[in-house]
């Protein structure tokens, strides 16, 4: 009995433990309170006349097409549309991870696991295990140390995040425990910038194999000024972001082959030009994009800038693939040198049908 007592103190002694059970016991009275509120909204709203409700966006990246108004006293969001309507919790995740709550950017988590497993939630898109996230965020402690180490970051992350309003409904949790799994609660007014560029994609190639072009056009642009820069910067050797991030940017450089490939045979040889230079940042080795260069730059008279784009592409292909141009862009290359003016390739469409000069 005297060593289950010294035991007991010794536990009782250990700040992680300690701090893991006042974190219980805090969410525990948040819960009770959470149900009272809820009862007595209920019982007051017996009585009162019901309100139409409003409509939320939910993270589905739906570009913000909910009816939810435009909360007031939003700043701090750069590099977004203007007239985009804002929501309660903004996600950026291309380039830097950024979240903004109610337009002001959080930038005090109390603990930086608390970041990570947010990331993590938003990656997966679905429910993930207790197990799973304590394994990710202390693969080698003590199962004991980590569930009280879960326990105060969840905590932490609720505190950063806040409550809102839901349906109707008074504060909800916008991260969820449910069935032994954490998700983000797909009824909070929450807003992703990953799933917001997919939709958009996937919105384009919808209109434009339906012959919509212009409105194709307008889901690529809003894709393109969504995808800032790669996905989870922070975390690129994390092998969790890896499968997200590369197929990111797959949909990235064909939204902006989509565009340039549009441009060009519109006769937006500087549109063509830009969506190109972006092609090639993220992948030096498309020698498709150094073909509309050349070609664009021909278009323009601007005969040695031409042949410069196909001395940089030989040049890299050799470096970075140990090949050789090719026959089609050595092609282009002598038609320019002749001074001729390229015609478009067989390979800018428009819906589906073949372009030509």
């Amino acid at each position: 009995m005297a060593r289950a007592g010294e035991r007991g103190r010794e536990s009782l002694l250990d700040p992680t433990v300690a701090l893991g059970v006042l974190i219980a016991v805090l969410e525990e009275q948040r819960r009770a309170m959470l149900f009272l509120s809820r009862l007595l909204q209920a019982l007051g709203g017996a009585s009162s006349r019901p309100r139409k409700r409003r409509p939320r966006a939910r993270l589905t990246g739906n570009g913000g097409s909910a009816a939810t108004p435009r909360p007031r006293g939003v700043v701090g969001l750069s590099g977004l549309s203007p007239g985009r309507q804002r929501h309660a919790i903004e996600i950026r995740c291309f380039g830097h991870f950024e979240v903004y709550r109610q337009g002001e950017l959080i930038e005090c988590w109390r603990r930086a696991r608390a970041k990570t497993l947010l990331k993590y939630l938003v990656v997966r898109r679905q429910p993930v295990s207790r197990d799973a996230l304590i394994d990710l965020l202390w693969p080698d402690a003590d199962p004991r140390l980590a569930l009280n180490g879960l326990r105060v970051t969840l905590y932490a992350l609720r505190q950063a995040l806040g409550s809102q309003p839901i349906a109707g409904r008074p504060g909800q949790d916008i991260i969820v425990f449910e069935g032994g799994s954490y998700y983000l609660n797909p009824s909070a007014d929450i807003w992703v910038d990953a799933e917001e560029f997919s939709a958009r994609f996937a919105d384009g190639l919808r209109l434009e194999r339906q012959g919509h072009l212009d409105a194709a056009i307008g889901h690529f642009e809003r894709a393109e000024e969504v995808y800032r820069d790669d996905y989870l910067l922070e975390d690129i050797y994390e092998e969790w972001t890896l499968v997200r991030r590369e197929e990111l940017k797959d949909q990235y450089l064909m939204v902006l082959t989509r565009l340039a490939d549009i441009a060009l045979a519109r006769g937006d040889l500087e549109g063509c030009i830009i969506r190109c230079h972006k092609i090639l940042g993220k992948d030096a080795c498309r020698e498709d994009a150094y073909q509309r260069l050349m070609r664009c730059h021909a278009m323009l008279g601007q005969w040695s800038q031409a042949i410069h784009w196909y001395d940089l592409c030989s040049q890299t292909l050799r470096h970075e693939l140990d090949m050789a141009p090719s026959e089609q862009t050595v092609a282009l290359y002598r038609q320019i040198c002749t001074g001729q003016v390229p015609a478009l390739a067989a390979g800018v469409r428009l819906v589906g049908k073949e372009v030509r000069a």
